[in-house]
């Protein structure tokens, strides 16, 4: 259900797509626990555009809680989309280390 308030909000513009998109938030972060909620602000800050608060955001998870692969991923992405490719891939490649599930994963997004 949030993430299909979320693509709806993704598709509006102005006071619909805030609205939109702060439920969508709300419901994704009670779903993921008090513990994701913090990573789930800084996805949603990515999608919605806002870069540098999802690098802001994902730069403290990973301070608190440097074992998050997810957090590192999320960083990654958003220091790509800051124009900040070595940062990206320094962010990724540590992603793959602290969960060798994401191992694969961070050697494709490296590439791109």
């Amino acid at each position: 259900m949030a993430w299909c308030r979320f693509e709806r909000g993704m598709a509006q513009e102005g006071p619909v797509r805030d609205v939109l998109l702060e439920s969508a938030g709300a419901h994704l972060a009670r779903a993921a626990g008090a513990a994701g909620a913090p990573l789930v602000e800084a996805l949603l800050a990515l999608e919605s555009g806002d870069v540098a608060g999802a690098r802001a955001r994902s730069e403290a998870i990973v301070a608190a809680e440097p074992s998050d692969a997810a957090a590192w991923l999320v960083l990654g992405e958003a220091a790509r989309r800051s124009l900040d490719p070595t940062a990206a891939r320094e962010a990724w490649a540590r992603a793959g280390t602290e969960d060798p599930a994401y191992a694969a994963l961070a050697e494709v997004l490296a590439g791109r």
